[in-house]
């Protein structure tokens, strides 16, 4: 898979040479550079797409660690622009990546990225992009360490170019360094899911739009390195948006494995009796508080009935079930074969099952069954299933 930039023009059909180009430059006068730096520099990013830029990277773990280190100060503007303005928060995480890039700069890399772009420049001097040629002269021009159109250094994080090539060493480091998620934290990797989430859920949507079964769809994420970091990334947001569906929309006939009525009980009776039974327990009258041991007598359970055994049982069911939404002519349904896949790894490669997302919202499921012979259950747990509906 090719990752597109955004804002990727369409292909264009006029071409200029290196001293048209310049002419250009020259007829723009004293304002040129005022008129036209913020356009060129975004204009630079297309440049990744050139072959003098293909095998270039940053070091991955250098560049995770200055993101790591900057996070620290960023984390909280950060959050409070995501809550209040979309704009906004990109201003605040351009500002982010710029102090980043701060830590990667070397008289080094700038002479590296000059020879490329000189390079460039050089093989498409008679027929050329005029957009890229223009912005290649002026940054290399830019970056130079004798350079006096500037009075300081520009920075590299407002060159396009450099924040396309930070954000791919980015990629490339939480997909190769080992401890990648420790180093970034739990918040930053969040982040960084999230701003490649449209994108890696659109590569993942087309290719179950051409996966022939289950097993072909996985064999074309693991072969393509690129749809397999997006697989990787994605993982949390599959198995998040499968709760909804589980528990929601397709119902307990849909996906086999699930826990017999038995077992579902097994976690009411032990809420009843070491919680909501004693009149001064706390769960009987705040609802968080009994969500909570609710949770915890559910994983209790799990870790009591759930063996490797009934794991592998409970993934292939899952399989199954990715299988049947992969043959379905609903595409909505279709689109949900990854989150199936995704689902049946997560169960099948758990070390505390107990804890896993999925076998609590199929255990939640099979007590949502339970549900429609409410008048059975215990006085407190009515109670309980009406401030839960209440809340809900």
């Amino acid at each position: 898979m090719t990752k597109k930039r955004k804002n990727r023009r369409s292909r264009r059909t006029d071409f200029a040479t290196v001293q048209e180009v310049t002419e250009r430059i020259i007829s723009g006068g004293a304002d040129y550079l005022d008129e036209n730096i913020v356009r060129l520099m975004q204009a630079s990013g297309e440049l990744r797409d050139e072959r003098e830029f293909a095998d270039f990277t940053l070091d991955p773990r250098q560049t995770l660690a200055a993101a790591a280190h900057h996070f620290a100060r960023f984390r909280r503007r950060l959050s409070r622009a995501a809550r209040r303005d979309k704009d906004k928060a990109a201003m605040v995480y351009d500002d982010y990546r710029i102090a980043a890039l701060e830590d990667l700069d070397t008289p080094q890399l700038r002479e590296e990225v000059r020879r490329r772009l000189d390079r460039f420049v050089a093989r498409a001097q008679h027929r050329g992009d005029p957009d890229k040629l223009e912005a290649a002269i002026l940054l290399s021009i830019l970056l130079a360490a004798e350079q006096r159109v500037t009075k300081k250094l520009v920075p590299l994080g407002i060159c396009g170019l450099m924040t396309v090539i930070y954000e791919d060493t980015l990629d490339r480091a939480m997909a190769e360094v080992p401890d990648a998620q420790e180093i970034a934290g739990e918040e930053l990797t969040e982040l960084w899911r999230s701003r490649r989430m449209e994108e890696d859920m659109a590569a993942l949507t087309a290719v179950t739009k051409k996966a022939k079964s289950l097993d072909d769809l996985e064999r074309r994420i693991t072969s393509d390195p690129a749809l397999s970091l997006a697989w990787r990334c994605q993982q949390p947001h599959l198995l998040k948006a499968l709760d909804h569906e589980l528990v929601v929309d397709l119902g307990a006939d849909f996906v086999p494995g699930y826990f017999t009525a038995e077992e579902a009980t097994l976690a009411m009776d032990r809420m009843e009796e070491e919680h909501l039974s004693k009149p001064w327990h706390l769960s009987r009258y705040i609802m968080t508080v009994a969500l909570l041991y609710w949770l915890r007598s559910i994983r209790d359970v799990l870790d009591e009935i759930v063996t490797p055994e009934r794991q592998a049982e409970i993934a292939s069911g899952l399989r199954t079930a990715g299988q049947r939404v992969l043959e379905s002519d609903d595409p909505e349904r279709r689109a949900l074969a990854p989150h199936f896949l995704a689902a049946a790894e997560s169960v099948a490669n758990d070390d505390w099952p107990a804890s896993n997302r999925v076998l609590i919202s199929m255990y939640l499921v099979s007590f949502c069954e339970r549900l429609s012979d409410l008048e059975s259950f215990s006085p407190q747990w009515q109670r309980l299933i009406h401030r839960m509906d209440e809340n809900l």
